[in-house]
């Protein structure tokens, strides 16, 4: 949580990217703590690696300035704050209101293995997983338009 705390605050672009990194990671790390290996490995592969990329990338391509210090703020910090912190009292009043039972088969799960999950995404699910490939291949391509067109 400290490091998306310093991606908001830092002046570095690239600072943030690195940043933004290492939270993605994290979060592979408590899916590894709930037991979620899958799940995990497909936040650091595809998360973290392939997102973190696409924004060097981006960055690269849109000739950013890495290395210089620019202010992005402006006044509203105050307000953002307490903005932030009016949200995590709402959340913290909703989680801790409820009573959260858990059944007992909730506690003896069956793990789903993973060639069941593959057979499930290429038969079920294989035209929404194509198109949002179809979809991402896009969005690459329009970044790559339209950092050329200056050109």
């Amino acid at each position: 949580m400290a490091s998306a705390v310093v991606i908001v605050t830092t002046k570095n672009i690239v600072h943030a990217v690195f940043l933004h990194l290492l939270a993605l990671s994290c979060i592979g790390g408590l899916y590894i703590l709930l037991l979620a290996e899958f799940i995990a490995a497909v936040q650091i592969l595809v998360y973290a690696g392939a997102v973190t990329i696409m924004i060097l990338f981006s960055l690269m391509l849109t000739k950013a300035r890495g290395g210089i210090s620019v202010a992005l703020d402006n006044q509203q910090r105050g307000l953002a704050f307490l903005a932030a912190l009016g949200f995590l009292i709402i959340l913290l009043v909703f989680l801790l209101s409820k009573d959260w039972k858990v059944s007992k088969e909730a506690l003896h799960f069956s793990k789903v293995s993973l060639a069941h999950f593959g057979e499930i995404l290429f038969s079920s699910y294989v035209l929404p997983f194509e198109m949002i490939s179809i979809l991402l291949l896009a969005a690459l391509v329009g970044v790559i338009v339209l950092a050329r067109k200056e050109e």
